[in-house]
């Protein structure tokens, strides 16, 4: 008897995911696992399969026959199946990890949290946490592609002996817009008592809740069409600068133009973590990034780009400058906020070039460089991970 292919599984996208939704998953892993970038035979296979699957379900006739055996094949054997091509144990733990969320599986995604994780943040708050989210997004694909190992790591003032980090791009519909929505972010998976274990990086999910549950009830009787505009998307409401898709947008521009001219740029993300909270952790951090995101804008040249990238990162584009002298601007412009600030943050940051990667890559290799410190102590080296949020 043959072996069923899940062509879902193969693409990385859930069963209910929009056309687009798969076209977009089937480009990203073309990337990836395209002989002309990968000659190696593991990565051949791979894309193989990724064209059989795409042949199948990326043609609307053919998904709907192949759809048919795939119910049938999910009520005969109720399995849920892992990405074979990669037997890593962090990289499966994490590909189960997104499977739940994708089947809004909150408990089975819960139990594979680290012990702190879930001492932080209980069963319950996690789930309304979900299904929020849910009701806002609907994620339809997702790409884990790993990132670096590190050994004697600090996470948030726990000690792991060894910490995987993968890079996760994840696709998915935003309910009020019916947009397509892209994102890369990193995600960390430690060895926690010999077994892997997924690192969730919230200490409160409390305030995240509320701002879902309040994005929920705007939708309420309002006409979605006309009331979210480009503006809103591309424009961060507390800083005013761009917000993390339109500063996305902007970059994506830019690489057009480096790819047809040959100009560089680099791109620096500054983070910030707080040394003391007074009042509202949200509110001391909304101020700092604010007046710290103004102070940026004020020193760098008006052919440079700022944005929000996340509740405690700002991004910077900085056009025609090499990696080494935006490494430069970024050490000053730390300095200056240190300086002119009325609050009192941590801050790294990390800067990568336009080169030999996507926009996404280039961004999300920043993000990793300004959350990790490293340090030699009696020949051993240690690393610390701060200030780590995630999203999902």
């Amino acid at each position: 008897m043959n072996k069923f292919e899940d062509h879902y599984r193969t693409l990385q996208v859930h069963h209910e995911a929009k056309q687009e939704i798969i076209d977009a998953a089937y480009k990203r892993l073309c990337k990836m696992y395209h002989p002309d970038l990968n000659s190696d035979d593991l990565h051949n296979v791979k894309m193989i399969k990724i064209n059989l699957s795409y042949e199948i379900i990326g043609n609307i006739n053919l998904r709907n026959d192949y759809h048919e055996s795939w119910i049938k094949y999910q009520n005969q054997d109720n399995l849920r199946i892992l990405d074979s091509t990669n037997n890593d144990e962090a990289y499966q733990l994490l590909n189960l990890y997104f499977l739940n969320l994708m089947d809004c599986e909150w408990e089975g995604a819960y139990s594979i949290l680290t012990e702190r994780d879930q001492q932080n943040v209980s069963f319950s708050d996690f789930k309304e946490w979900q299904e929020n989210v849910s009701k806002i997004y609907k994620m339809g694909s997702y790409v884990i592609t790993p990132f670096r190992e590190y050994e004697n790591c600090t996470i948030d003032n726990s000690q792991y002996l060894v910490v995987k980090e993968f890079s996760v791009y994840v696709c998915d519909l935003d309910k009020r817009t019916q947009k397509i929505n892209e994102n890369d972010f990193i995600k960390y998976v430690v060895q926690e008592k010999n077994l892997w274990k997924i690192c969730l990086g919230y200490s409160n999910l409390k305030p995240i809740i509320l701002k879902y549950k309040y994005m929920n009830d705007q939708l309420t009787g309002l006409d979605i069409q006309n009331t979210y505009n480009e503006v809103l998307i591309n424009q961060d409401s507390q800083t005013g600068k761009a917000s993390r898709a339109g500063f996305l947008k902007t970059s994506q521009k830019e690489a057009s133009r480096s790819n047809r001219y040959g100009n560089q740029f680099s791109i620096a993300i500054i983070l910030l973590k707080a040394y003391q909270i007074s009042g509202s952790d949200d509110e001391y951090l909304r101020m700092g990034i604010c007046m710290a995101s103004d102070i940026i804008e004020n020193n760098i040249r008006q052919t440079d780009i700022i944005g929000r990238w996340s509740s405690n990162e700002l991004a910077i584009l900085f056009t025609e400058t090499p990696k080494e002298n935006a490494i430069i601007i970024c050490e000053k412009l730390v300095h200056k906020i240190n300086l002119n600030a009325d609050f009192e943050f941590i801050l790294s940051y990390g800067v990568s070039q336009y080169k030999n990667l996507s926009v996404e890559e280039t961004i999300m290799k920043a993000v990793s460089q300004a959350h990790i410190k490293t340090s030699t102590h009696n020949g051993v080296t240690t690393t610390q991970i701060i200030a780590y949020t995630s999203e999902n």
